[in-house]
This record gives C-alpha cells, sequence and structure tokens, in this order.
C-alpha cells in the first residue's frame, strides 16, 4: 500500500509534558533518566550522543533524545523498509512549526501538533492562527486529501509544492512549516547512531 509517514520536531514535548513532573533540570537528573529508560551502562554513550551542551536545558537534550529513539528514527527504518521492499510509493514528512501563539506554544511541533493542521482545526489550539497557519493547514489537508483519494499526495494541476516518493539514498521529506519545503535528512545524524546502537 502506499504510505505517508511523518513524525515532529518535539515529539515528547506534548508526550511527557515540557515542564511535567519528569522534567530533568541538571546533569544529575538527565543521566538518571537515562538510566532509568535504557540502563546504567549506556549513559555514558547517550549523553554524548545527546550533550546537554549542544541543548537549551538538561530537558532539551532529553526530550531529543527520546524523539529520536522513539519516532523520527524508528520512522526512517520503516520508511527504507517500505521503499525498499514494496512496489507503492512511500512518503516522508516533518513537522517543524510551532504556534506563533496560544497555550500551545511552548510545546513547539509535539507530538499531535501537525493534527490540528492536517484536520484544520486550529481554533482548538486556543490561540487565533496566523494567515502563515491558515495557509498551511490548507496545503496539508491537500497533501492528504489527494492521498486518499488517489494513493498519491501530490497535486496533478500542480499548485502545490510537489513531493518527492522517499528514496532512502536521499532521505529526502517535505518539511512542514511556513513555508512547506523540500529537504533531505531528518537527524540524520543520530539516526545513524541509533541503527549502530
Amino acid at each position: 500500500m502506499p504510505m505517508i509517514m511523518s513524525t515532529t520536531d518535539n515529539e515528547y514535548t506534548t508526550l511527557l509534558g515540557y515542564y511535567g513532573t519528569t522534567a530533568v533540570d541538571s546533569e544529575e537528573s538527565y543521566k538518571n533518566m537515562v538510566a532509568l529508560q535504557f540502563g546504567d551502562d549506556t549513559v555514558t554513550l547517550l549523553t554524548s550522543w545527546y550533550p546537554a551542551a549542544d541543548y537549551p536545558t538538561y530537558n532539551d537534550a532529553w526530550l531529543a533524545l527520546l524523539g529520536d529513539y522513539g519516532y523520527v528514527c524508528p520512522t526512517r527504518r520503516a520508511l527504507t523498509s517500505g521503499s525498499a521492499n514494496q512496489a507503492q510509493s512511500v512518503w516522508r514528512a516533518h513537522f517543524t512549526h510551532g504556534f506563533t501563539h496560544g497555550p500551545l506554544a511552548i510545546y513547539g511541533a509535539g507530538h499531535g501538533m501537525d493534527v490540528y493542521f492536517t484536520f484544520g482545526h486550529l481554533s482548538y489550539s486556543g490561540a487565533l492562527p496566523t494567515e502563515a497557519e491558515l495557509s498551511l493547514s490548507r496545503e496539508m489537508m491537500g497533501y492528504w486529501t489527494r492521498f486518499a483519494a488517489t494513493g498519491d499526495p501530490n497535486d496533478p494541476l500542480g499548485d502545490a509544492l510537489p513531493w518527492a516518493a522517499y528514496n532512502a539514498n536521499d532521505d529526502n521529506y517535505l518539511q512542514l512549516d511556513t513555508p512547506i519545503t523540500s529537504a533531505h535528512g531528518v537527524h540524520t545524524a543520530k539516526c545513524d547512531l541509533w541503527d549502530s546502537y
């Protein structure tokens, strides 16, 4: 079957709560959370892959690690397998837009934030969407509607940005943001590390 597989850029901000009870706020708590989730023997390795110094906070490093482990990198593996082993095309999308205003803005491009746009329910976010956000929602609905109707998200009239089927060698995807763009490689270096783990 043709497939679209998509992820968001900040998967775990909504799944754990950006300021939730498990927030990681120190090097010790970061290492403790890695040990709890992955085992004591992984702490040095995994925190070297996601050094806290590369992120605004320890919590951001922890959420990035979880997002790649749980969503971004497994999605890449599934897309690679699908594109190699079936006749029907697969497409990759990565949602990177965070709400500009409102109570959900703190979560960035968290898990499920793309759903508001895919179904055109931006008012449910509790914010007044910008014109750019309304346009992003309309474009996303167009891709998904065409895919549901024909098995191909592309616009035969050529009004939408072309969305190339996934090619593992290019690791290509449609970046869902304002504006939508074509891009290559979602967290590629990190996913290569997880694939070698």
